[in-house]
């Protein structure tokens, strides 16, 4: 028997479903009480509107998980101290499945004072990735099968069987095997920081919104089999 040893690699791309955007709080000031009103108050009102669009179907899913207040010094130059101050800092996550939504609610949020973007992410939802992953494998064990049957053919060998698949950290050995990839999110979106158009328009000017695009994203796999024939 002859051994044969073939490389398989397989890629589905497909355009992503979610948009996981970050939205954070920030409120300080000399005054613990002031700062915290402040920062719980756009905090329940931003959660208030997670929960309105998870209702309505525009975001699938979302978090609100952390929550920070502490106080510090300011200093002025190297030695001399300022003042104490108060910092209460909170953070939400959600995953919008409506982008137009999305890109309407990005520059309402982001012209209140406190609040920051830290950008948007893209994802898959778990169920397409899964079957994504799915397909891979078997495009690229089909490969290796088409591989090996090559070799056999053009050495004048039997038809080829498979005695040996191998993914990632599997083969004996040095391994140049994969597993699938999961989709590699795009690069995050800059945090967006929207003014209002000047004072004494014509006309008023339409709500700002941030047009999104999905990006395509790619599941992938590369794998080592070994054929006798």
């Amino acid at each position: 028997m002859t051994l044969i040893a073939v490389g398989g690699y397989a890629r589905r791309s497909r355009l992503a479903e979610i948009a996981r955007v970050r939205v954070g709080v920030t409120r300080e000031g000399l005054e613990r009480g002031p700062v915290l009103r402040e920062a719980s108050d756009i905090h329940a009102t931003l959660v208030a509107q997670l929960k309105q669009h998870s209702g309505d179907g525009v975001v699938d899913t979302w978090e609100s998980t952390s929550v920070r207040a502490y106080t510090y010094t300011e200093w002025r130059g190297k030695r001399e101290k300022r003042a104490e101050r108060f910092r209460a800092t909170s953070s939400v996550q959600a995953d919008f499945v409506d982008f137009e939504a999305l890109s309407r609610w990005l520059p309402e949020i982001a012209d209140v004072d406190g609040v920051s973007i830290g950008g948007v992410d893209w994802a898959l939802k778990r169920e397409t990735r899964e079957q994504m992953q799915t397909e891979v494998r078997a495009d690229a064990a089909r490969e290796t099968r088409a591989r090996a049957a090559a070799y056999a053919d053009a050495l004048g060998l039997d038809e080829p069987r498979c005695v040996g698949l191998f993914e990632s950290g599997l083969r004996p050995g040095k391994d140049s095997g994969g597993s699938p990839n999961y989709p590699v999110p795009a690069p995050a979106a800059a945090a967006p920081s929207f003014r209002g158009a000047a004072a004494g328009a014509a006309e008023p000017p339409p709500p700002p919104q941030f047009e999104l695009e999905p990006p395509e994203l790619d599941v992938t796999i590369s794998i080592t089999a070994d054929y006798e024939a």
